[in-house]
């Protein structure tokens, strides 16, 4: 699903600049790099998972770690910091994690699936 947005917003923006249909590099390259950034941003933003029903329990994504901080990501892609130490010490960047501070391993499946598909959707 959100492949074919993605795909729909690359195409309107190609309608309307009909010059990337077109086999110059440099076109290509541009048309690469929209690709790439809707691509960012589906990524990036991803929901935990549209076809589940909402649950009660908040998760967030590790984006990063900086230092001795955790950088978590709300499924509104706004990012807050926690203390490393108060997460799993097997936890890694791309682990979903509940409020309650564990790894939610099958959610973190199911996003790396849905990521992983939406790679190979993309035709350049």
């Amino acid at each position: 699903m959100l492949m074919n947005k993605i795909l729909a917003a690359i195409d309107q923006f190609i309608g309307v600049m009909p010059i990337l249909t077109t086999k110059n590099s440099l076109v290509r390259a541009a048309r690469v790099f929209f690709i790439f950034v809707f691509v960012w941003i589906g990524i990036n933003c991803l929901p935990i998972s549209a076809s589940e029903p909402q649950r009660q329990t908040n998760h967030y994504i590790i984006d990063r770690f900086e230092g001795g901080l955790a950088v978590l990501e709300r499924e509104d892609c706004s990012t807050f910091n926690i203390p490393r130490e108060q997460l799993p010490a097997e936890a890694k960047e791309g682990d979903v994690i509940t409020d309650k501070w564990e790894i939610d391993r099958s959610t973190t499946e199911l996003i790396k699936k849905q990521i992983t598909e939406l790679f190979k959707t993309i035709k350049i």
